[in-house]
């Protein structure tokens, strides 16, 4: 009888402990030898550390030809390891740092699906059917696409890529305000030929509390930001405007002509 109840202990321990927080990858815009990464809560609006763990040291990292490095958070880190996946919500946020200066923010739990979903695919791969990539993947040889494929997140491929049919790469790009409610990520860039006037209620739901998001005209003409808490202004081509979601509601972070440079 008391061995029952011991294992009927520990049986009760181990499923409210759960499951300990796996290592993630970060793919980055940008490269440095002063990277550091911070895990932080935001659900009250500030960021607090998630169980006290202070800021992780990133090696130094290289930016590919197309100006993006990768590298790996939590391997080897007991501290790491000790967070427990009960911690991890949608406002749970891995604060990117370079020299001190916060260059990038992921969401944890988007973080984790992406690095589960990550598969390295054989060298020679040949793909007859529709095929479809909704994370990150790395093609190590020559790849042939015969069929429909469709490309969700960040590929690479280190041998020569040969496609016979249709081609289809997931963008953060937008022409119109429909097209910018579907857009999650941090950068997001307006192509369109025409201008647009983009108000508060056209960004996602889904933009996460104590992110802060970057929308870049690479468009042909200009368009209009207008949030509840800042005003209007006018984007022109090759301008910068960025804002952070606070309490559900949008604030301006810097502006054409403010807070930039």
């Amino acid at each position: 009888m008391k061995n029952l109840f011991i294992y009927i202990s520990l049986l009760i321990a181990a499923t409210t402990l759960g499951y300990s927080l796996a290592p993630v990858t970060v793919v980055l815009n940008n490269d440095g030898d002063n990277l550091t990464a911070q895990l932080n809560d935001y659900t009250s609006g500030s960021p607090v550390a998630v169980d006290g763990i202070g800021a992780i040291t990133v090696p130094t990292v290289t930016a590919n030809g197309s100006g993006y490095s990768s590298f790996v958070v939590g391997e080897g880190d007991p501290d790491w390891g000790d967070i427990t996946s009960s911690k991890v919500n949608s406002n749970v946020i891995l604060d990117i740092f370079d020299d001190g200066t916060l260059v990038a923010q992921f969401r944890l739990d988007e973080l984790i699906e992406v690095t589960a979903r990550n598969e390295r695919l054989p060298s020679n791969v040949v793909i007859g059917e529709e095929l479809k990539v909704e994370g990150e993947a790395k093609f190590d040889g020559d790849a042939t696409f015969n069929g429909e494929s469709t490309f969700k997140e960040k590929s690479t491929f280190d041998g020569q890529v040969t496609i016979t049919s249709v081609l289809t790469l997931a963008s953060n790009e937008f022409t119109d305000t429909e097209e910018l409610g579907d857009i999650t990520s941090n950068i997001m860039v307006f192509v369109g030929e025409t201008d647009i006037d983009i108000e508060e209620s056209n960004f996602s739901s889904d933009l996460v509390n104590g992110a802060t998001y970057t929308i870049v005209n690479n468009g042909d003409d200009y368009f209009t930001i207008e949030l509840d808490n800042g005003g209007m202004y006018y984007i022109y081509e090759n301008q910068v405007v960025t804002i952070i979601k606070i309490g559900g509601k949008l604030y301006y972070v810097s502006t054409p002509g403010f807070g930039e440079g």
